[in-house]
């Protein structure tokens, strides 16, 4: 519709409540069952169906915000999207309670097409709203008052658990806890790095799915019972559920290479005075990059012509955009962005002490497509004098001090090989040798060395290529090309 998928509009501002793609399968289900509720209802013996009379037009409406709400996510309209989302919640709870999904009453075929389909409905929407607002809080760049996103993640997977089990107890939707159990197992999939996600994702699948059980059985005993086969389905979950409880990801499951590129683009605006983002865009899609650090980026600023460079570039390579607000610029922003062909896991824009100018470090956790395994990517731009250089990269290095993750450094560092700045890094990080041709700026006229890939611990990284790019007009900085195997 939009020429992007609904897939890659949701990785394009990923979060730490996207679960793996699989999950999303459950729409064919979904769509499936609403199918056969529609013949059912064409039927001619149902006209009398006391059901189908209390849901009377509601399904009609609930599927055309389920329309606008594609419409509006495809565009990545992310606050309609967002509030449509809530109106489809708010119609689907209507039905579910019109309907009367635990009524002793229903027939059989009431109770299989149309309770059920409309049942499981409202559990995934009630799934895909909780991540669709994480998606919006990392739209907006909310901070989340200062808690890091997977902290946030295991408190909706709690309120979503709970809000499973009461559905179960006390409206006898048995479908409710399979579904998030469903969408657990797939954020702990997605996320086998973050043991903080995956192994609360696990834990609270079981749990969840063990609620059902003792749910389905109260209220069996106050006679409000409900199939067996719910009963046996959720045995079976469980048990398929909690026997993959091992969030580590599998080394045998593919090798992953990694391209990484750092850029200090200059807005674009090349040394002959032309401001030119597709010969920007030509560039990087040239190299076929997994991960690009970019610097001096403007974001719907007037010297740019109002564009959102991130997104643009972004939008030309097919790579995920990820903006790093610097600062204020004539009323608009300044910054650096990352671009990433692998899923973004969450992403943060780390405050650094200011200078002349402020500063920020943004950084996004992702996840390799063959191993599942993941790595922090983080880039830079270290600004004005060795003392404030210094502090910056100090301010940095004690945010990453306890992390876990192999980890990328990527970016312009303003700091020559000799300085107190790159002496300070190298005592944690491995710094990446460039080889003989090790100049990075000027583009046109290479003097210095100010441009770096970095990571930590070393071990992790196999450095198999590594090139600076030979582009003297795009920009005023040359790229720094590292490829890596990932160990």
């Amino acid at each position: 519709m939009s020429g992007a998928s609904i897939g890659e509009i949701a990785n394009r501002y990923a979060s730490s409540f996207l679960p793996a793609g699989y999950v999303f399968s459950i729409w064919s289900l979904i769509y499936l069952w609403l199918a056969a509720f529609v013949v059912y209802q064409l039927l001619p013996g149902q006209r009398g169906s006391a059901a189908l009379g209390r849901l009377g037009l509601a399904w009609a409406v609930n599927g055309a915000l389920n329309v606008l709400w594609i419409v509006t996510f495809s565009f990545a309209l992310f606050w309609p999207a967002w509030l449509t989302m809530i109106g489809l919640l708010v119609s689907l709870v209507w039905i579910h309670e019109r309907v009367g999904f635990g009524r002793a009453s229903l027939s059989r075929g009431e109770r299989f097409l149309v309770a059920y389909p409309f049942g499981l409905y409202l559990a995934w929407i009630s799934v895909a709203l909780i991540s669709n607002t994480f998606q919006l809080a990392n739209y907006v760049e909310w901070t989340g008052f200062g808690i890091d996103g997977p902290v946030w993640s295991v408190v909706m997977m709690i309120v979503g658990a709970g809000l499973a089990t009461f559905m179960v107890v006390h409206r006898g939707n048995w479908l409710f806890p399979p579904v998030f159990a469903w969408a657990y197992i797939g954020l702990a999939v997605r996320y086998p790095d973050a043991s903080l996600i995956a192994d609360s994702a696990y834990v609270l699948a079981c749990a969840t799915l063990l609620a059902m059980i003792g749910g389905l059985a109260w209220r069996r005993r106050r006679g409000q019972g409900t199939a067996a086969a719910a009963i046996l389905a959720a045995l079976a979950m469980t048990l398929a559920g909690c026997g993959s409880g091992n969030g580590a990801p599998d080394e045998a499951a593919g090798v992953d290479t990694l391209t990484v590129l750092a850029y200090n683009i200059h807005h674009g605006e090349g040394m002959d005075s032309v401001l030119d983002l597709k010969r920007i865009a030509g560039l990087i899609d040239g190299v076929d990059p997994d991960l690009v650090a970019l610097q001096e980026i403007d974001r719907v600023t007037a010297r740019t012509g109002g564009v959102d460079q991130a997104a643009e570039l972004g939008r030309l390579v097919g790579l995920t955009p990820v903006c790093g607000r610097v600062m204020s610029y004539r009323g608009a922003s300044y910054g650096m962005a990352l671009l990433s062909r692998w899923p973004i896991a969450e992403w943060t824009n780390h405050r650094l002490p200011d200078g002349e100018e402020p500063r920020s470090a943004v950084g996004a956790v992702v996840t390799a497509p063959n191993s599942g395994r993941q790595v922090r990517f983080v880039g830079v731009h270290f600004y004005r004098t060795d003392d404030e250089r210094l502090a910056q990269a100090r301010a940095l290095d004690d945010l990453l001090a306890d992390d876990t993750l192999p980890a990328i450094l990527a970016g312009d560092f303003n700091s020559t090989p000799d300085s107190d700045v790159m002496a300070f890094l190298a005592r944690s990080w491995h710094v990446v040798d460039k080889g003989a041709d090790r100049l990075t700026f000027s583009s046109w006229d290479p003097v210095r060395e100010i441009d770096y890939v970095l990571v930590r611990p070393a071990e992790r990284f196999q450095v198999i290529h590594k090139e600076l790019l030979h582009e003297p007009v795009a920009s005023d900085h040359r790229p720094v090309l590292v490829r890596f195997v990932l160990r």
